[in-house]
């Protein structure tokens, strides 16, 4: 299957973490990446995951209400469409990975209550691109870092986010930096 997620809306720039997962990723493995807007990323794994011999599922959890940013008129990242239509986002990500959609699936829950839909030690990896506050990206750490197997991969975006930046910090002793994410080693 041919890459298409250029063609969707929203900010992607670690292809290197769904590369890494379909190497690393063992058949029926599962991979969660909290938050996921219009599904850029979500396309991405999806597509390598379909061009892979293995069985390898992309769980992509939201709430799809958007950020305050996108609620608020004056922000550059603002998206009218959810004035009108609360179900919008969710719509779009839905749209954008029907292509995919048996390798990918939209879990439209909050972060943490999401994370208590998977057993301790049963996911493969997971990526965090939710809640950019210190508080939201802690909270998220904590509630999913022990849903990763041994050896399993944990990483983030938007490092340069100073709620991420000191949430990421304090957590982890030791991190690797790709660009604007994060990563455990």
């Amino acid at each position: 299957m041919k890459h298409y997620y250029k063609t969707v809306e929203g900010w992607f720039n670690y292809e290197w973490f769904y590369d890494d997962a379909v190497t690393l990723c063992e058949d029926g493995e599962t991979i969660v990446e909290i938050g996921a807007y219009k599904g850029k990323s979500a396309c991405y794994a999806g597509v390598a995951m379909a061009n892979t011999e293995k069985v390898i599922n992309l769980h992509s959890v939201d709430h799809f209400k958007g950020s305050p940013a996108m609620n608020t008129k004056s922000n550059p990242v603002y998206v009218p469409q959810l004035k009108g239509d609360c179900e919008y986002l969710y719509k779009e990500f839905l749209k954008n990975t029907k292509p995919v959609s048996e390798w990918v699936r939209g879990i439209k829950l909050d972060s943490a209550s999401a994370s208590t839909l998977y057993e301790d030690e049963s996911l493969a990896g997971v990526f965090i691109d939710g809640d950019h506050t210190y508080k939201g990206c802690l909270a998220d750490i904590k509630n999913w870092l022990p849903k990763i197997k041994k050896g399993g991969m944990f990483a983030g975006h938007d490092y340069n986010f100073s709620g991420v930046k000191k949430a990421v910090s304090e957590f982890f002793d030791t991190i690797e930096l790709r660009g604007n994410c994060w990563n455990i080693i």
